[in-house]
C-alpha cells in the first residue's frame, strides 16, 4: 500500500494543506513545532480515527483544529492496483463528538462499505499493530538489551504489537488464576468457597444441635413452671397461717404495752421522790452545781497550797542579809555622783599630790645647790682675798645668795603644798573608810552591794505583795465554797473534805435520777412506738378473728411458721430465677438457632458454584500452559528466519562490520565479528541502534508478508553518526526501489544531502 496524497482541511495547526507523496522515499523536513508529528497523527487519523480521551492520552486535543474545533481531510492511496480516497471528519459536539467516514474507489467511483476501519480493511491489522510495526520512532539503544528486546520480538510475532506483552498476558492470566487459588493453596476465591462450604456444613450441624437443645430447654421450662405452681400453693397456705399467728402476736403486744405503762407509772413515783431529795428551798441540784462544787473545792485547795509556798519562799528571801557599811558607802557614792565621779576626784587629788611632791623635790635640790654654791663661793673669797678678785668678782655672791633665798622660799611653799595635797588625798580615802591604795576597789564593792540590797528589797516587796494577794484569794475561794455548800448543806464546813463528801452525795442522787430518766425515756419511746404500730389494729376486732387459742401460740411456733414461709419464699425466688434463666436460654436459642433447610439450600448452591469455578480454574491453567507452550514453539520456529533477514540488513547498515545477528531460542541478541560472538550489552550505542533498526525492519517484513504499509520513521536517524545514517539512507533507498514506500520525518537537512550523495531517489517536502 502506498499513500499518494494528503489533503488536510483542518487538523491541529494545519488548514487546507496538501501534500503529494512518491511511492519511494519521501523526506518531510521541518523545524521543531513545524507540524511533522501532526502529519503522522493525520495519517493515523485517516486510517484509524481518533483515540478516546483519557487522563494520559491527549491525541484528540492535539488533532482538533485550533480555530474550527474539528478535524477533517482526505487521503489518497494505492492498494492492490486500485486507487482509493479516504474522507474523514470529526466535530466536537456533545461528550463523545460526531464522526463521518467514507472510503471511495476512484477507479470505478464506488463507495466501499465495511464496518472496519480503513487501516483494518486495507492492511488487515488494528491500530496498535500498525503503530507498533510500521511506525519507528527515535532509536533507543537501551531497547537492544536481552530481556526487553526479547519481550518486544516475542510480542510482535505473537500479537503483532511490540507494546502488547505476551509475558504480561501470561502474568495477567496467572494473576487471575491466583485470584481463584493461591500457589500456597491457602487463599483465593476457590479456597474461600471451600472454607465457606465447611462453615456452612458446621452451621448446618450446629443448627440441628441447637434445634434439639431448644426442644430440651422448652421441656425443662414446662417442668420448672409446674414445680413453681406447687410451691406457690404451699407458700400461700403458710402465709395465711402466719397471718393468723401474727394477729395473735399483735394481741400479745397489746398486753405487753399495758404492762409497760404500769412500769412507767412506778418509775414516775420513784423519780418524783428523787427529785424531792435534790430540791432545797426551790433550788434544784444538777450536774452544773456539783461541777461548781468540785471546781470551787479544787480552787480553794490550790489557793491554800499556793499561800503555803509563798510563806516558805518569803522566809527564805528574808533570811538574806547585806553589808550595811558598804550599802551606806554606796548610797553616799550615789549621792555625790557615782563611783566613777569619786574615783575621778581621788585620781585628781593623787595627781596633785604627785605634782606637789615632784615640785618640792626639785626646789629642795635647787635650794641645796644654791646654798652650797653661796657658802662655798663666800668661803673661797675669804680664803684667797684679792688675789683672785680680778678673776672672780665679789659682786657675783649677791645673785647666788638671792637664788638660794628664792629656792629656799619655793621649797618651803612646795613642801607645804605637798603636805596639803597629801592631806586632801588621805582625807578623801578616809571619808569612804579606805586607804588610798584600796579606795577604788572599796567604792566598786559598795556600789555592787547597794545594787544587791535594792534587788533583795524589791524582791521581798514583790513576795510580800504576792503573799497578800494569795491571802485575799484564799479568803475569796473559801467564801465561794461556803456559799455553794450552804445551798445544799447548811452546817457544812467550807473545806475540801466537806466539799468532797457533799459532791459525792449529790452525784449519787443525780446519777440515780438520770438513770431513772433514761429508763423512763426508753419506756416512753417504746410505748409511743407500740401505740403508733398498734394504732392500725382494733384489739376487740382481732380477738373476734382469732380461731386458735392465744395461750397455745408461742414465739417458737411463730418463728417456725416464719422460717417455713421464708424457706418457701426463697424456693419460689430460686425457681423464678431458674425459669427466667431457662426462658432467656430459650429466647436466645430461638434468636440464634438457624433453620437447617435454608442453610442446606445455600450449601448446595455454593457447592454448584464451586464446581463451576473449579472447572474455570482448570481451563485457565490449561490456557496458561498452552500459551507458554506456543510461545516456546514460536521462538524455536521463527527465530532463525528473523536472524537471517536481520543479519542481511545489519551487514548493510554496519558496512559489513557485523554480518550476523543471532537470536537464541529465548530471543537473546548477539552479533558476530571476526568469528567472535559479542553480547549486545558490550556494543556501542550506535551499533545497538542499527541492530535494533535491523530487527524492526525484519519483523516489519515478517508481519506484513502481503501488502506492506508505508514505513514511517519519525526522527529515527537523529542519533546516528554520519556513516551509519548514510548507510541507513542507502538501505531505505533500496527498499523504496523494491516497492516499500518510506516516509522519513526529520528536522535536519543532512538526510536530504545524504540522499544526494548516495544517489537515492527521494522526494523532499519542506514544511514552512
Amino acid at each position: 500500500m502506498r499513500i499518494t496524497q494528503l489533503n488536510i482541511s483542518q487538523f491541529g495547526c494545519f488548514e487546507n494543506k496538501k501534500i503529494e507523496l512518491d511511492g519511494g522515499l519521501n523526506l518531510i523536513y521541518g523545524e521543531n513545532e513545524s507540524g511533522k508529528s501532526t502529519i503522522l497523527s493525520f495519517i493515523k487519523f485517516m486510517l484509524y480515527g481518533l483515540t478516546r480521551r483519557s487522563a494520559t492520552n491527549f491525541e484528540r486535543e492535539r488533532a482538533i483544529s485550533w480555530s474550527g474545533h474539528r478535524a477533517a481531510g482526505s487521503m489518497t492511496l494505492e492498494c492492490g492496483s486500485k486507487l482509493y480516497r479516504i474522507e474523514r471528519s470529526f466535530s466536537e459536539s456533545g461528550r463523545s463528538g460526531s464522526e463521518k467516514l467514507a472510503i471511495l474507489c476512484l477507479d470505478d467511483g464506488s463507495t466501499v462499505t465495511t464496518e472496519l476501519q480503513p487501516g483494518e480493511y486495507f492492511l488487515g491489522v488494528p491500530r496498535e499493530v500498525f503503530e507498533g510495526s510500521a511506525c519507528v520512532g527515535q532509536m533507543r539503544s537501551a531497547d537492544i538489551n536481552g530481556e526487553k528486546l526479547a519481550s518486544s520480538i516475542e510480542n510482535m510475532l505473537s500479537a503483532a504489537d511490540e507494546s502488547v506483552d505476551t509475558a504480561k498476558i501470561l502474568k495477567t492470566l496467572d494473576s487471575v488464576r491466583v485470584t481463584y487459588r493461591h500457589k500456597s493453596k491457602s487463599g483465593g476465591s476457590l479456597y474461600e468457597e471451600e472454607q465457606r462450604i465447611n462453615q456452612l456444613r458446621l452451621r448446618a450441624e450446629k443448627a440441628k444441635e441447637d434445634s434439639l437443645a431448644l426442644d430440651g430447654w422448652e421441656q425443662k421450662l414446662e417442668r420448672a413452671k409446674s414445680e413453681y405452681e406447687t410451691v406457690k400453693k404451699d407458700y400461700e397456705h403458710k402465709d395465711a397461717l402466719l397471718s393468723e399467728l401474727n394477729k395473735v402476736s399483735v394481741l400479745k403486744r397489746f398486753g405487753a404495752l399495758e404492762k409497760t405503762r404500769e412500769k412507767r407509772a412506778e418509775l414516775d413515783t420513784k423519780l418524783a421522790d428523787c427529785e424531792d431529795r435534790l430540791t432545797f428551798e426551790d433550788f434544784k441540784v444538777d450536774r452544773a452545781h456539783t461541777a461548781e462544787i468540785k471546781l470551787s473545792a479544787k480552787a480553794y485547795d490550790e489557793a491554800e497550797k499556793f499561800l503555803s509556798r509563798k510563806y516558805a519562799q518569803l522566809e527564805d528571801k528574808m533570811a538574806r542579809r547585806c553589808d550595811e557599811e558598804l550599802v551606806e558607802i554606796g548610797r553616799k557614792v550615789e549621792f555625790v555622783g557615782g563611783a566613777a565621779f569619786v574615783i575621778r576626784d581621788v585620781d585628781a587629788a593623787k595627781q596633785r599630790f604627785k605634782k606637789k611632791k615632784t615640785a618640792a623635790t626639785v626646789w629642795a635640790v635647787l635650794t641645796a645647790v644654791f646654798g652650797v654654791g653661796a657658802v662655798g663661793y663666800a668661803a673661797f673669797l675669804a680664803m684667797f682675798g684679792a688675789t683672785l678678785s680680778s678673776m672672780l668678782p665679789f659682786y657675783l655672791l649677791a645673785p647666788i645668795s638671792l637664788c638660794f633665798v628664792v629656792a629656799t622660799v619655793m621649797s618651803v611653799v612646795a613642801a607645804l603644798g605637798k603636805k596639803r595635797a597629801k592631806r586632801v588625798f588621805i582625807n578623801t580615802a578616809d571619808e569612804y573608810g579606805a586607804t588610798p591604795e584600796t579606795i577604788e576597789q572599796k567604792l566598786r564593792d559598795a556600789v555592787a552591794e547597794l545594787v544587791r540590797f535594792r534587788e533583795i528589797t524589791e524582791e521581798n516587796n514583790r513576795y510580800a505583795d504576792a503573799l497578800e494577794y494569795a491571802e485575799r484569794d484564799l479568803a475569796d475561794k473559801k467564801d465561794a465554797l461556803a456559799a455553794l455548800l450552804r445551798k445544799t448543806a447548811k452546817d457544812a464546813t467550807p473545806d475540801v473534805e466537806s466539799a468532797a463528801r457533799e459532791y459525792r452525795r449529790l452525784e449519787e442522787l443525780i446519777g440515780e435520777r438520770e438513770t431513772m430518766l433514761s429508763e423512763r425515756d426508753a419506756l416512753e419511746r417504746m410505748i409511743s412506738a407500740e401505740e403508733q404500730a398498734l394504732s392500725h389494729y382494733d384489739e376487740q376486732d382481732l380477738r373476734e378473728q382469732i380461731s386458735v387459742n392465744i395461750e397455745e401460740v408461742t414465739p417458737k411456733a411463730i418463728s417456725e411458721a416464719e422460717r417455713m414461709r421464708g424457706f418457701l419464699a426463697e424456693k419460689l425466688r430460686i425457681l423464678s430465677n431458674k425459669i427466667s434463666g431457662i426462658e432467656n436460654t430459650v429466647i436466645s436459642l430461638r434468636a440464634t438457632a438457624e433453620d437447617p433447610l435454608p442453610i442446606s439450600d445455600e450449601l448446595c448452591e455454593l457447592q454448584a458454584r464451586h464446581e463451576k469455578n473449579s472447572r474455570f480454574y482448570d481451563a485457565l491453567t490449561l490456557a496458561i500452559e498452552s500459551i507458554e507452550s506456543a510461545s516456546s514453539s514460536m521462538r524455536g520456529n521463527v527465530t532463525p528466519a528473523i536472524s537471517r533477514q536481520a543479519s542481511e540488513l545489519l551487514a548493510r547498515l554496519s558496512g559489513g562490520r557485523y554480518d550476523t545477528l543471532r537470536t537464541t531460542g529465548t530471543l537473546g541478541v548477539s552479533l558476530d565479528k571476526d568469528g567472535y560472538s559479542i553480547k549486545s550489552e558490550l556494543l556501542s550505542a550506535g551499533t545497538r541502534d542499527v541492530a535494533y533498526l535491523s530487527l524492526r525492519l525484519a519483523l516489519f517484513m515478517r508481519i506484513y508478508e502481503g501488502e506492506l504499509p508505508p514505513l514511517v520513521l519519525d526522527e529515527s536517524l537523529c542519533q546516528l553518526d554520519e556513516k551509519r545514517a548514510e548507510r541507513t539512507i542507502t538501505l531505505l533507498g533500496s527498499l523504496a526501489g523494491e516497492g516499500i514506500q518510506t516516509i522519513l520525518f526529520t528536522s535536519h537537512k543532512r538526510e536530504g544531502e545524504m540522499c544526494e550523495r548516495v544517489g537515492a531517489e527521494h522526494r523532499m517536502i519542506a514544511l514552512s
